[in-house]
């Protein structure tokens, strides 16, 4: 029993342990981590300049996948660090869905990578690139957000020349004196795969977070609807902080009865793991929400420990303290 209870004590500490709050989680693992996160950002260029051409050198359709896996594998990946291009149906080239499209996951987050569109200019083949980088676990210290790349190739199947990068939506770049290569704004197909309502941030200058394009699983069928990209991203993350918060309540609750007492300092490391995983986006947290959804929660969290001395660490005013420094 004794061995469940901290078993599942670890485990929690192990969910609430986001912004280097928990003392489980030293300097040293997000050292890896920050590592796992340079790699998986040179990874991501390498794939974009790369990643087609060798799709058909190692056979195309009769085999470049699995070609592709294997020579990434050998340039890139490494145990420690956990950058993969393996899952998801990728890599994905020339298909009736994508141009091109691959997956590098590091430690905690995985870089999508689309070919949105390809146009023929004077001087070359020119393409428009998103990478959506995508946090998979709360603890994580990467960010979730898109970037932007240019890229000019001399034919559709030879190497890529990143021209431009941002991590800001790119609507023009001027390929030569007067020309231009413009990303179509009005292909809703496009605007699909990208999903820049869920990341405003990434477009202060354009209207497309303000357009959530949806798309039927079965039949295709294309739908907008237009509101507050803003908006839409601050309540996406509520629901997920709220969803969170419920299932390391549950593990705190098995923990209490397994057996497991907690003192200040474990509650205080708690407490402040989970106020670093509510911070980690940098979206403000609005005073109904903090009050109807994240203060309710750690007051329960408060309740579950029924033999807490009566100078244990106060989480009601804690919550307090935090919400005004927030103001």
């Amino acid at each position: 029993m004794k061995r469940l209870a901290q078993e599942i004590w670890l485990a929690v500490m192990l969910a609430v342990s986001a912004a280097g709050h928990a003392a489980l989680w030293d300097e040293a693992y997000y050292e890896r981590e920050k590592k796992s996160i340079n790699d998986a950002m040179d990874a991501t260029k390498w794939v974009i300049e790369n990643g087609i051409t060798i799709y058909y050198r190692e056979g195309g359709e009769a085999g470049g996948e699995d070609g592709f896996k294997d020579v990434f594998s050998e340039r890139w990946s490494y145990k420690e660090y956990y950058v993969s291009s393996a899952g998801g149906g990728m890599p994905e080239v020339d298909s009736e869905r994508h141009l091109a499209r691959f997956k590098v996951s590091a430690f905690n987050s995985v870089y999508r990578i689309i070919n949105l569109y390809r146009e023929t200019l004077p001087g070359g083949i020119y393409e428009f690139w998103l990478v959506l980088v995508i946090r998979t676990h709360h603890k994580s210290s990467d960010t979730n957000r898109s970037m932007f790349y240019v890229t000019r190739a001399d034919e559709v199947r030879g190497q890529r020349e990143i021209l431009h990068e941002s991590d800001r939506f790119i609507e023009r770049y001027e390929v030569a004196p007067g020309t231009y290569f413009d990303f179509p704004v009005d292909d809703m197909e496009v605007l699909w795969k990208m999903d820049a309502w869920r990341y405003p941030e990434s477009y202060p200058d354009s209207d497309l977070k303000n357009l959530k394009v949806g798309k039927h699983w079965r039949t295709g069928r294309i739908t907008v609807e237009r509101g507050d990209g803003e908006e839409w991203a601050y309540q996406e993350k509520v629901a997920m902080d709220r969803q969170f918060l419920y299932e390391t309540i549950q593990k705190f609750k098995r923990g209490i009865r397994a057996g497991v007492t907690f003192s200040e300092e474990d509650w205080e490391a708690f407490y402040n793991g989970l106020v670093g995983i509510i911070n980690l986006s940098g979206r403000p947290i609005r005073e109904k929400d903090w009050k109807k959804y994240y203060k309710r929660l750690f007051d329960k969290l408060e309740r579950l420990d029924k033999t807490a001395a009566k100078d244990r660490f106060d989480a009601k005013e804690q919550l307090n303290i935090a919400w005004e420094d927030k103001k």
